[in-house]
Protein backbone atom coordinates (compact mmCIF):
# COMPACT_ATOMS: atom_id res chain seq x y z
CA UNK A 1 0.00 0.00 0.00
CA UNK A 2 1.19 3.34 -0.59
CA UNK A 3 0.33 7.13 -0.08
CA UNK A 4 1.10 10.56 -1.21
CA UNK A 5 2.93 12.74 1.04
CA UNK A 6 2.69 15.75 -1.59
CA UNK A 7 -0.61 15.86 -3.33
CA UNK A 8 0.20 16.70 -6.77
CA UNK A 9 -1.27 15.20 -9.93
CA UNK A 10 0.84 12.81 -11.62
CA UNK A 11 0.20 9.75 -14.09
CA UNK A 12 2.26 7.02 -13.54
CA UNK A 13 2.44 4.73 -16.14
CA UNK A 14 3.11 1.02 -17.31
CA UNK A 15 5.00 -1.17 -19.98
CA UNK A 16 3.63 -1.67 -22.98
CA UNK A 17 6.07 -3.16 -25.57
CA UNK A 18 7.35 -5.50 -22.82
CA UNK A 19 4.97 -6.46 -21.14
CA UNK A 20 1.90 -5.92 -23.09
CA UNK A 21 -1.26 -4.15 -22.12
CA UNK A 22 -3.61 -1.21 -23.81
CA UNK A 23 -2.80 1.91 -24.79
CA UNK A 24 -4.39 5.67 -24.55
CA UNK A 25 -3.69 9.23 -23.81
CA UNK A 26 -2.60 11.14 -20.69
CA UNK A 27 -0.67 13.56 -19.32
CA UNK A 28 1.76 13.43 -15.81
CA UNK A 29 2.80 16.10 -13.27
CA UNK A 30 6.23 17.25 -13.00
CA UNK A 31 7.89 14.97 -16.08
CA UNK A 32 6.29 16.27 -19.22
CA UNK A 33 3.03 14.55 -21.04
CA UNK A 34 2.88 10.38 -20.45
CA UNK A 35 0.78 7.64 -22.54
CA UNK A 36 -1.57 5.74 -20.23
CA UNK A 37 -0.58 2.50 -20.66
CA UNK A 38 -0.74 -0.48 -17.63
CA UNK A 39 1.83 -3.68 -16.71
CA UNK A 40 1.24 -7.51 -16.55
CA UNK A 41 1.32 -8.62 -13.52
CA UNK A 42 3.73 -11.65 -12.45
CA UNK A 43 1.34 -14.10 -13.13
CA UNK A 44 -0.09 -12.84 -16.29
CA UNK A 45 0.01 -15.64 -19.35
CA UNK A 46 -0.90 -12.76 -22.20
CA UNK A 47 1.57 -13.56 -25.08
CA UNK A 48 4.82 -11.83 -24.69
CA UNK A 49 7.74 -10.97 -22.18
CA UNK A 50 8.16 -8.97 -19.43
CA UNK A 51 10.95 -7.13 -18.44
CA UNK A 52 12.22 -8.30 -14.68
CA UNK A 53 14.68 -7.03 -12.78
CA UNK A 54 16.40 -9.17 -9.31
CA UNK A 55 17.97 -7.41 -6.64
CA UNK A 56 19.63 -9.01 -4.22
CA UNK A 57 22.38 -10.13 -1.28
CA UNK A 58 25.57 -11.30 -3.24
CA UNK A 59 27.83 -14.07 -1.46
CA UNK A 60 31.51 -14.50 -2.50
CA UNK A 61 33.01 -15.31 0.42
CA UNK A 62 32.81 -19.29 1.59
CA UNK A 63 31.29 -18.37 4.65
CA UNK A 64 27.70 -17.80 2.55
CA UNK A 65 27.25 -14.74 4.36
CA UNK A 66 26.04 -11.78 2.08
CA UNK A 67 29.25 -9.30 1.22
CA UNK A 68 26.91 -6.48 -1.07
CA UNK A 69 23.81 -5.98 -2.99
CA UNK A 70 23.54 -6.50 -6.61
CA UNK A 71 20.50 -5.87 -9.37
CA UNK A 72 20.10 -8.01 -12.29
CA UNK A 73 18.04 -7.52 -15.32
CA UNK A 74 16.35 -10.39 -17.60
CA UNK A 75 13.32 -11.12 -18.92
CA UNK A 76 9.88 -13.30 -18.11
CA UNK A 77 8.22 -15.41 -21.15
CA UNK A 78 4.81 -15.10 -19.93
CA UNK A 79 3.67 -18.32 -21.93
CA UNK A 80 6.39 -20.59 -21.15
CA UNK A 81 6.95 -19.11 -17.50
CA UNK A 82 10.65 -19.06 -18.82
CA UNK A 83 13.18 -17.01 -16.58
CA UNK A 84 16.37 -15.46 -17.84
CA UNK A 85 18.25 -13.25 -15.78
CA UNK A 86 21.57 -12.39 -16.20
CA UNK A 87 24.31 -13.73 -14.25
CA UNK A 88 21.20 -15.26 -11.87
CA UNK A 89 19.49 -18.20 -14.05
CA UNK A 90 19.59 -19.41 -17.21
CA UNK A 91 16.22 -20.38 -19.04
CA UNK A 92 14.75 -21.04 -15.53
CA UNK A 93 11.74 -23.56 -16.18
CA UNK A 94 8.51 -22.83 -14.04
CA UNK A 95 8.17 -25.76 -11.46
CA UNK A 96 4.06 -25.58 -11.19
CA UNK A 97 3.72 -27.39 -8.04
CA UNK A 98 6.15 -24.91 -6.09
CA UNK A 99 5.64 -21.93 -7.54
CA UNK A 100 9.98 -21.84 -8.47
CA UNK A 101 12.25 -21.90 -11.48
CA UNK A 102 15.47 -23.94 -12.49
CA UNK A 103 17.89 -24.57 -15.04
CA UNK A 104 19.49 -27.10 -13.44
CA UNK A 105 21.80 -25.94 -11.60
CA UNK A 106 19.87 -22.69 -9.63
CA UNK A 107 16.53 -22.91 -8.46
CA UNK A 108 14.86 -19.50 -7.84
CA UNK A 109 11.81 -20.44 -5.21
CA UNK A 110 9.72 -18.18 -3.29
CA UNK A 111 10.69 -17.01 -0.25
CA UNK A 112 10.50 -19.21 3.22
CA UNK A 113 10.84 -15.99 5.49
CA UNK A 114 7.52 -15.55 7.77
CA UNK A 115 7.36 -12.32 7.20
CA UNK A 116 6.04 -12.70 3.32
CA UNK A 117 4.33 -15.93 4.23
CA UNK A 118 2.00 -13.68 6.53
CA UNK A 119 1.55 -10.77 4.50
CA UNK A 120 0.31 -12.08 1.29
CA UNK A 121 1.43 -12.02 -2.03
CA UNK A 122 2.29 -9.22 -4.45
CA UNK A 123 1.36 -8.49 -7.81
CA UNK A 124 4.34 -7.57 -9.56
CA UNK A 125 7.52 -8.89 -7.46
CA UNK A 126 7.83 -12.33 -5.60
CA UNK A 127 10.92 -12.46 -2.48
CA UNK A 128 12.40 -15.80 -3.49
CA UNK A 129 15.55 -17.58 -2.61
CA UNK A 130 18.08 -18.23 -4.62
CA UNK A 131 20.15 -21.77 -4.21
CA UNK A 132 23.13 -22.55 -6.56
CA UNK A 133 26.55 -24.17 -5.62
CA UNK A 134 25.34 -24.75 -2.01
CA UNK A 135 24.81 -20.82 -1.62
CA UNK A 136 21.19 -19.97 -0.86
CA UNK A 137 20.41 -15.55 -1.22
CA UNK A 138 17.52 -13.31 -0.40
CA UNK A 139 16.59 -11.98 -3.87
CA UNK A 140 13.39 -9.49 -4.69
CA UNK A 141 12.55 -10.41 -8.48
CA UNK A 142 9.29 -8.96 -10.61
CA UNK A 143 8.32 -7.21 -13.27
CA UNK A 144 9.95 -3.71 -13.05
CA UNK A 145 8.83 -0.57 -13.72
CA UNK A 146 10.28 1.76 -16.32
CA UNK A 147 12.87 4.83 -15.18
CA UNK A 148 10.94 7.10 -17.69
CA UNK A 149 7.35 6.36 -16.78
CA UNK A 150 8.27 7.57 -12.84
CA UNK A 151 7.28 11.02 -12.15
CA UNK A 152 10.48 13.41 -12.58
CA UNK A 153 11.61 17.23 -12.59
CA UNK A 154 10.01 19.91 -10.82
CA UNK A 155 6.66 19.54 -8.75
CA UNK A 156 7.28 15.90 -8.88
CA UNK A 157 5.50 14.53 -5.45
CA UNK A 158 7.27 12.42 -2.65
CA UNK A 159 5.41 9.15 -2.31
CA UNK A 160 6.06 6.67 0.93
CA UNK A 161 5.36 3.06 0.33
CA UNK A 162 4.36 0.87 3.50
CA UNK A 163 5.72 -2.80 3.91
CA UNK A 164 7.71 -5.28 5.93
CA UNK A 165 11.54 -6.37 6.59
CA UNK A 166 13.54 -9.13 7.64
CA UNK A 167 17.18 -8.19 9.46
CA UNK A 168 19.65 -9.92 10.31
CA UNK A 169 23.56 -10.23 10.94
CA UNK A 170 26.34 -11.66 12.73
CA UNK A 171 28.59 -9.41 14.91
CA UNK A 172 31.21 -9.23 17.19
CA UNK A 173 33.53 -12.09 15.76
CA UNK A 174 36.88 -11.07 16.18
CA UNK A 175 39.04 -13.89 13.72
CA UNK A 176 39.38 -16.38 16.45
CA UNK A 177 35.73 -17.18 17.63
CA UNK A 178 32.34 -16.26 15.69
CA UNK A 179 30.21 -13.26 16.33
CA UNK A 180 26.50 -13.45 17.60
CA UNK A 181 23.76 -14.23 15.28
CA UNK A 182 20.46 -12.45 15.47
CA UNK A 183 17.07 -12.01 12.98
CA UNK A 184 13.87 -9.91 13.61
CA UNK A 185 11.04 -9.25 11.46
CA UNK A 186 10.34 -5.44 11.06
CA UNK A 187 8.41 -2.78 9.38
CA UNK A 188 9.08 -0.51 6.30
CA UNK A 189 8.91 2.69 5.34
CA UNK A 190 10.14 3.78 1.74
CA UNK A 191 10.47 7.22 0.69
CA UNK A 192 10.54 8.29 -3.12
CA UNK A 193 10.95 11.96 -3.69
CA UNK A 194 10.59 12.04 -7.07
CA UNK A 195 11.81 15.33 -7.81
CA UNK A 196 15.55 15.08 -6.56
CA UNK A 197 15.84 11.29 -7.39
CA UNK A 198 16.16 10.04 -4.23
CA UNK A 199 14.97 7.02 -1.91
CA UNK A 200 15.19 6.93 1.82
CA UNK A 201 14.36 3.56 3.90
CA UNK A 202 13.04 3.14 7.51
CA UNK A 203 12.64 -0.20 8.82
CA UNK A 204 11.33 -0.18 12.48
CA UNK A 205 9.96 -2.12 15.35
CA UNK A 206 12.96 -4.45 15.12
CA UNK A 207 12.36 -6.65 18.54
CA UNK A 208 13.44 -10.22 18.88
CA UNK A 209 15.43 -10.71 22.11
CA UNK A 210 18.86 -10.80 20.41
CA UNK A 211 18.51 -8.05 18.62
CA UNK A 212 20.93 -5.03 19.38
CA UNK A 213 19.46 -2.54 17.38
CA UNK A 214 15.44 -1.80 16.42
CA UNK A 215 15.87 0.80 14.13
CA UNK A 216 17.89 0.78 10.46
CA UNK A 217 18.22 3.99 8.10
CA UNK A 218 19.07 4.20 4.60
CA UNK A 219 19.47 7.12 3.23
CA UNK A 220 20.17 8.82 -0.60
CA UNK A 221 19.62 6.00 -2.36
CA UNK A 222 20.04 6.89 -6.33
CA UNK A 223 17.06 6.48 -8.43
CA UNK A 224 18.21 5.09 -11.99
CA UNK A 225 17.08 8.18 -14.50
CA UNK A 226 17.01 5.56 -17.65
CA UNK A 227 16.52 1.91 -18.03
CA UNK A 228 14.92 0.06 -14.99
CA UNK A 229 13.09 1.84 -12.56
CA UNK A 230 16.22 0.97 -9.75
CA UNK A 231 17.26 2.47 -6.80
CA UNK A 232 21.13 2.42 -5.45
CA UNK A 233 24.37 3.44 -3.45
CA UNK A 234 27.56 1.78 -2.26
CA UNK A 235 30.41 3.27 0.08
CA UNK A 236 30.37 4.38 3.77
CA UNK A 237 28.34 6.33 5.96
CA UNK A 238 24.67 6.17 4.68
CA UNK A 239 23.22 3.23 6.45
CA UNK A 240 22.52 4.25 10.60
CA UNK A 241 21.41 2.15 13.33
CA UNK A 242 19.10 3.41 16.45
CA UNK A 243 17.90 1.52 19.56
CA UNK A 244 15.14 2.76 21.67
CA UNK A 245 15.94 6.10 19.57
CA UNK A 246 19.44 6.40 20.49
CA UNK A 247 22.15 6.56 17.81
CA UNK A 248 23.85 2.58 17.66
CA UNK A 249 27.25 1.86 16.84
CA UNK A 250 27.11 -2.05 15.34
CA UNK A 251 30.08 -4.21 16.60
CA UNK A 252 31.56 -4.89 13.13
CA UNK A 253 35.39 -3.78 13.03
CA UNK A 254 37.27 -0.84 11.98
CA UNK A 255 36.78 -1.11 8.26
CA UNK A 256 33.01 -1.23 6.44
CA UNK A 257 31.15 -0.91 4.03
CA UNK A 258 27.86 -0.77 2.68
CA UNK A 259 24.92 -1.38 -0.07
CA UNK A 260 21.43 -1.31 -1.11
CA UNK A 261 19.96 -1.84 -3.93
CA UNK A 262 15.93 -2.00 -5.28
CA UNK A 263 13.59 -1.15 -7.31
CA UNK A 264 10.00 -0.05 -8.02
CA UNK A 265 7.64 -2.98 -10.00
CA UNK A 266 4.71 -3.13 -11.66
CA UNK A 267 2.09 -0.03 -12.20
CA UNK A 268 -1.51 1.05 -13.67
CA UNK A 269 -2.72 3.92 -15.14
CA UNK A 270 -2.72 6.05 -11.75
CA UNK A 271 0.72 4.96 -9.82
CA UNK A 272 3.70 2.95 -9.21
CA UNK A 273 2.30 -0.46 -7.39
CA UNK A 274 4.93 -2.23 -5.48
CA UNK A 275 8.62 -1.50 -4.45
CA UNK A 276 11.20 -3.58 -2.43
CA UNK A 277 15.15 -4.22 -2.08
CA UNK A 278 17.50 -5.62 0.22
CA UNK A 279 20.86 -3.92 2.11
CA UNK A 280 24.40 -5.21 3.26
CA UNK A 281 26.84 -3.50 5.73
CA UNK A 282 30.25 -5.59 5.86
CA UNK A 283 32.69 -5.40 8.47
CA UNK A 284 35.72 -7.43 9.41
CA UNK A 285 36.05 -11.01 10.43
CA UNK A 286 32.63 -11.65 9.14
CA UNK A 287 30.84 -9.78 10.77
CA UNK A 288 27.50 -8.45 8.56
CA UNK A 289 24.34 -6.78 8.91
CA UNK A 290 21.82 -7.59 5.62
CA UNK A 291 18.20 -7.42 4.76
CA UNK A 292 15.88 -7.90 2.41
CA UNK A 293 12.39 -5.40 2.28
CA UNK A 294 9.12 -5.17 0.18
CA UNK A 295 6.36 -3.14 0.11
CA UNK A 296 2.64 -2.93 -1.86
Amino acid sequence: MFHFKTYTAVTLIGLLAACGGGGGGGGGGGGGPRTVLTYQDLSSTVTGSSTVVAAGLTQSDPSGLPDGTALASGTLNRTSRALNINGVVVNGVFQTANGSWTDGTTTVSPSNLDIFANTGTYDFFVPVTVATSGFESNYIVGVVTRAQDLPSGTGAPTVTFDGVARVGGIMGGDGASAGTAFASDGLLELTADFESRIVDVVISALDDSSMPFDTVTIDDLNISSGGSATFARSGTGFTSFENDDVAYTPSLGATTTESASGAFFGGNSINVIEAGGVFSVNGENGNTIFGIFAAD
